[in-house]
């Protein structure tokens, strides 16, 4: 293969009087020019096509800069050349060829020139070495076509797996907008319900008192305001109106009145549209119902932007006023709020925290830098990320776990943790469980606070060890409440539609007050032994 001599194409033409055509050199753009084994000093050029006007076609044969490079068997019964895919392969069994070509040319040279028995041994070495070779070339061109074979099976299969998953996912879009056409129409029907119930002034507080309250709204003070009675939610206002509180709100105009040291005009109590109570009871129906603010004001005798302000301000202040009722307990709190069989988990390691993400979907944006921002790989859907964590076990969130930070969907778990409130109230020598994704040991580490996630299979592995599995078991058996913790978020029904754009500057505020307000709630384990009532008095005390 790496040429032939001059001889050879002299023998050829005397022998059958046949020259050497442009046939018996190799193409101009055959795999073989390129590789030095045959063309190791790169002159050899190759045959190609040139315009000609002896041609009938107008073209003919050039082997200029050429000279041929097939070996002679080719020149009896010429091949294909090799393909790019398999030129070593063909090779072999060229060369193999014209060996046993060779063997039958110099058979009696070899005679006359050795002894019987050493041209015996050298004729047999001979035919073991092509045979050898031609055995070789057809276990390499048969493993080539079986590697072809599931080449070509395994992109079948990865096509398949690609078009069920899209299928999946397409699927679970379609759940969620069923989801949320029917918390759509829940809402319709709740309004027209509604409308005319409170006559010229609205609904109002005592509207929903089990006696004197009007007769559709009494009863169903957990399906507005969240609370269980109408007792609990007397309570809950009683605590807000201490020291005149309540009254003392000053109405939201924008963002900029979060500023404390921005300067408002004189309230006016006497004057206001709707008095504290009232203030508290259209927020919380805001939260609870998914009614928007512009649909829901009509319900309460105001107009849309009077409403935005008023859920604007009393959003803020039920964040301040609930931060200051539920701050970061101390590891005494922990530990003692926490059950026994939580210690027996994981024993040496009190636990602090276990936290996770979720996410809201929104409307989608047309500017586009905010689109890739909010967009989530994840959800596949332009969403909001926000981070939340509860204590082990009674739940319950604190000021600091129930992060208000909003994140873009695009913002990775480790990323978004780093920069929240949850990495700034970790104790030293405990313990926090989180999900795959938080990669957080290393930061975790330096201060001093050991992170729990589920395994991960390395280099491979095929199967986990006994201790991993039993390690990875304990940790989704308690991280499991805080998707419960998030579940009791998301009955705030205004969770369960799409956020609107105009709301991203308040959505963090929404989830952490909601996510404050189930500290009400019962605990996320009941225990019947324990006759604590709420997650608020069983951590703290209140």
């Amino acid at each position: 293969m790496k040429g032939i001599s001059r001889q050879d194409v002299d023998a050829k033409a005397e022998t059958s009087n046949q020259w050497v055509s442009a046939r018996h050199f190799l193409h101009a753009d055959d795999p073989r020019l390129k590789n030095p084994l045959y063309n190791p000093h790169k002159n050899n050029n190759g045959r190609h096509l040139i315009e000609s006007s002896l041609s009938a076609s107008g073209t003919q044969w050039s082997v200029q800069g050429a000279f041929p490079t097939i070996g002679r068997v080719e020149w009896e019964q010429e091949t294909p050349p090799p393909s790019a895919e398999k030129p070593v392969a063909r090779a072999v069994k060229t060369t193999g060829e014209a060996l046993f070509e060779f063997m039958e040319r110099i058979d009696s040279k070899v005679e006359n020139a050795f002894s019987r028995q050493d041209s015996r041994e050298l004729k047999s070495l001979l035919l073991r070495a092509a045979q050898h070779l031609a055995q070789q070339t057809d276990d390499k061109e048969a493993a080539l076509e079986e590697l072809h074979g599931m080449t070509v099976k395994a992109a079948e299969a990865a096509k398949q797996t690609k078009a069920e998953l899209d299928e999946l996912i397409e699927r679970a879009k379609q759940l969620e907008i069923e989801a949320e056409t029917a918390t759509n129409e829940e809402v319709e029907r709740l309004k027209a319900q509604l409308e005319g119930i409170g006559g010229g002034g609205g609904l109002r507080v005592d509207m929903l008192h089990p006696e004197t309250g009007h007769e559709y709204l009494r009863g169903k003070v957990s399906k507005y305001v969240y609370f269980p009675s109408y007792e609990a939610f007397a309570c809950f206002l009683a605590c807000l109106e201490a020291d005149g509180m309540l009254e003392s709100v000053k109405l939201r105009r924008s963002a900029a009145d979060d500023d404390e040291d921005a300067t408002h005009a004189p309230k006016r109590p006497s004057h206001r549209a709707l008095d504290g109570r009232n203030s508290i009871f259209f927020t919380l129906f805001v939260l609870r119902t998914g009614i928007d603010v512009s649909d829901a004001s009509p319900l309460f005798g105001i107009d849309d932007s009077t409403g935005s302000r008023y859920f604007s301000s009393y959003l803020c202040f039920l964040h301040e006023w609930l931060e200051s009722e539920f701050p970061t307990p101390t590891a005494e709190q922990i530990a003692a709020a926490t059950p026994e069989w939580v210690k027996n988990k994981l024993p040496g390691w009190p636990l602090q925290l276990i936290f996770d993400a979720t996410e809201f979907r929104t409307e989608f944006p047309e500017d586009l830098m905010v689109y890739r921002t909010l967009w989530s790989n994840y959800k596949h859907w332009t969403t909001v990320k926000l981070l939340g964590g509860i204590y082990p076990l009674p739940g319950g969130f604190c000021k600091n776990s129930a992060d208000p930070t909003a994140f873009g969907g695009s913002g990775g778990d480790v990323g978004c943790t780093l920069v929240s409130r949850l990495i700034k109230i970790l104790l030293t020598d405990h313990a926090s469980l989180a999900d795959k994704g938080f990669t957080l040991h290393t930061q975790f580490a330096a201060l001093y606070h050991y992170l729990f996630i589920p395994m991960y299979a390395y280099n491979k592995q095929k199967s986990f060890s006994k201790e991993d599995s039993e390690m990875s078991h304990t940790i989704g058996h308690l991280r499991i409440y805080i998707e419960e913790a998030f579940r009791r978020v998301r009955e705030f029904k205004i969770f369960r539609k799409q956020v609107k754009l105009s709301q991203l500057d308040l959505i963090g505020r929404m989830f952490a007050v909601c996510a404050l307000m189930t500290n009400f709630s019962p605990l996320l384990k009941l225990d019947p032994s324990d006759p604590t009532i709420s997650i608020a008095e069983k951590l703290w005390g209140v």
